[in-house]
């Protein structure tokens, strides 16, 4: 059995070809994501009812809270870092770590 076998150029030119085919499927198929996406996003998550200043005052009370917590925050840190100073000056020759993380439950009514 004798094949006749391929030349180089028409190999480069399959292998081409199959190449193109093969970008055109991935576009199409990001192309496809995008609109699975936003046809998801249209159905699960509509468009939010709130007027301009409904949306204010939740944005102001919201920004209200996050203050009032930055600031509750501040104080425990400057506290810490007293009682760490306290500690250093008197010589005791131990490091106390406070590692305080600030987590919010779903039940915290936020």
């Amino acid at each position: 059995l004798h094949r006749k076998r391929m030349t180089m150029s028409r190999k480069h030119h399959l292998k081409s070809v199959m190449l193109q085919i093969a970008a055109g499927w991935i576009e199409q198929e990001k192309k496809d994501i995008i609109e699975a996406k936003k046809a998801y996003m249209a159905e699960a998550c509509p468009s939010p009812s709130l007027s301009g200043d409904q949306a204010g005052l939740m944005v102001s009370g919201l920004h209200a809270l996050i203050d009032k917590v930055d600031e509750e925050r501040y104080d425990l840190v400057t506290k810490i870092g007293k009682g760490d100073k306290e500690v250093h000056v008197s010589g005791i020759g131990f490091v106390i770590d406070y590692s305080i993380s600030f987590n919010m439950s779903a039940s915290s009514g936020v």
